[in-house]
């Protein structure tokens, strides 16, 4: 399922004394089974732009298409998309109401009126998927840590068997090896299921190391819409002017050119690749320090 937006524009309180544009002409693709991060500094229009992607927002100006729907600005009854776009937002505690685990991933196709059998059978399918043991089930989700609580409302959605799953800032408050955890999984569903991932996040090494494309947002507009590895070769130094870190790897490689007299190309950003490229370069090569 692809999602493309036309001249997508929204205004929170229009028409109001308190009136604020939030996005502006905004113009993207995003194709079938690819992991997609959205970038950009606090306040650039990213939270604002996913939630128009499963109807939670309706557009000011423009449309959004996804898959065969359509939402436009002056449309009277918006399609149903919840059964399909799976949003996991920031805090999961926005997510979790039930008393337990079990209960609250299975809220989704209990109202659905899914067969018993059916939602039991998921419900375990994806508290493994999740990385969770199925004795978490039982338990309270306002016991859980917060690493926990983010894996269960990733539950909740996962079950639903969504075509498109958006995270908005899924690694936030996880140490180093949860982070990985949490984005390794990501990547695993989507090669797994066949599915498209759109990953809302300030970490841009987290870009280098999964995106397949990256949407960078400024001022509520798209700045580009490119590659990781167009992004950091080719615009390193406007990243830097919207406050976004180039990745440490990278930021090597681009040292390393200084005083290269053919500079390395490189065609993926993931570690492995960087770290190969420049062993294989390296070899031989007299660089001054």
């Amino acid at each position: 399922m692809e999602i493309i937006t036309k001249h997508l524009g929204y205004i929170y309180y229009p028409r109001t004394p308190f009136a604020r544009r939030v996005l502006k002409d905004v113009n993207i693709h995003i194709k079938e089974n690819q992991l997609v991060a959205v970038v950009g500094h606090t306040g650039s229009g990213k939270s604002t732009l996913i939630q128009h992607f499963n109807g939670l927002l309706k557009p000011t100006e423009g449309y959004v298409q996804v898959g065969p729907n359509k939402l436009e600005a002056k449309q009277k009854k918006a399609p149903i998309l919840y059964d399909s776009i799976g949003l996991v937002f920031q805090y999961p505690e926005h997510q979790l109401f039930e008393e337990s685990v079990e209960k609250d991933i299975a809220f989704g196709p209990k109202n659905l009126g899914w067969p018993e059998d059916l939602i039991k059978q998921r419900t375990r399918q994806v508290i493994s998927k999740v990385g969770l043991d199925p004795s978490y089930l039982s338990r309270s989700p306002f016991e859980l840590s917060g690493g926990e609580k983010r894996r269960v409302a990733i539950a909740g959605v996962l079950v639903m068997q969504p075509d498109i799953l958006i995270l908005d800032e899924p690694t936030a408050g996880l140490d180093p090896e949860g982070q990985r955890q949490m984005l390794e999984m990501m990547a695993g569903w989507k090669k797994e299921q066949g599915k498209t991932v759109i990953l809302v996040t300030h970490q841009m090494g987290h870009v280098a190391e999964y995106a397949d494309e990256v949407i960078v947002m400024a001022d509520g507009q798209v700045k580009w819409q490119t590659t990781p590895v167009a992004l950091f070769t080719q615009h390193a130094d406007q990243l830097s002017q919207l406050g976004l870190e180039i990745p440490p790897l990278i930021q090597l490689v681009q040292k390393l050119n200084e005083r290269l007299e053919h500079p390395l190309k490189i065609s993926s950003t993931k570690k492995e690749a960087v770290l190969k490229a420049i062993a294989s370069r390296i070899k031989g090569a007299k660089i001054g320090i």
